[in-house]
């Protein structure tokens, strides 16, 4: 069973389901690798400078507390 929350428009009527036939795909699998590897680069690249902001601060605190 299947049952949805959104909205539904039925098919046209010249709509035919034929047994056999493959659908074929609604995007570009090459760019949509691209835009996957782009997004874990910016996400690697966020990652590495909230390191360098921790350790930063962790460098300014150390110096700063009394001995």
């Amino acid at each position: 069973m299947y049952r949805t929350d959104g909205n539904v428009s039925p098919a046209g009527a010249d709509l035919q389901v034929k047994q056999g036939y493959l659908e074929g795909s609604g995007v570009s699998a090459v760019s949509e690798m691209v835009q996957m590897i782009q997004a874990s680069r910016a996400v690697e690249a966020n990652v590495n400078m909230i390191k360098f902001q921790d350790d930063a601060l962790d460098r300014l605190l150390q110096a700063a507390a009394p001995h």
